[in-house]
């Protein structure tokens, strides 16, 4: 059967249905840019006048160690003992998830973590604690806890 088709026969096959799928691909997603392109429309280049800016234009970012380091010393421990708090957090409910406990357990034994961690308390990482706790509660313990249940680890 594949022996009675030619190379040159095989070469035309692929290319007819390579320009096919292309025009397919083209007309699907690009519609409105070849129409403007046939009809002389808006090429799709931007014009070079609109990037073209002066210095005081250019928006320097800092880059993220600078910004950590222009935090004050205060706002740099509450970071760092949230990045300690939620390690704990992880490493809770992933031996915890490993060895099977209940909920109730679970929640005895967060109410303990957070409690060293009172500081944490009032201050605006609170939502996002919360939220490490629900997803990684229910990823490593299949277990779901309500936002009062949350709210009564604090």
């Amino acid at each position: 059967m594949f022996t009675e088709i030619s190379w040159g026969t095989y070469i035309t096959i692929v290319i007819v249905l390579l320009a096919v799928y292309y025009l397919f691909i083209g007309f699907r997603y690009y519609r409105r840019d070849l129409s403007q392109l046939i009809s002389g429309g808006k090429t799709g280049f931007p014009d070079k006048a609109k990037f073209t800016a002066s210095k005081s234009d250019v928006i320097i970012k800092p880059r993220p160690h600078e910004a950590f380091m222009q935090l004050s010393v205060e706002d740099q421990n509450l970071y760092q003992l949230l990045q300690s708090l939620s390690d704990e957090i992880q490493a809770l409910l992933g031996e915890a998830g490993n060895k099977r406990l209940n909920k109730d357990e679970i929640i005895t034994a967060l109410k303990i973590l957070i409690a060293k961690y009172s500081v944490l308390k009032n201050s605006s990482f609170r939502e996002s604690i919360q939220n490490l706790i629900q997803t990684e509660s229910e990823t490593n313990c299949s277990i779901h806890l309500s936002e009062k249940e949350l709210s009564e680890l604090w």
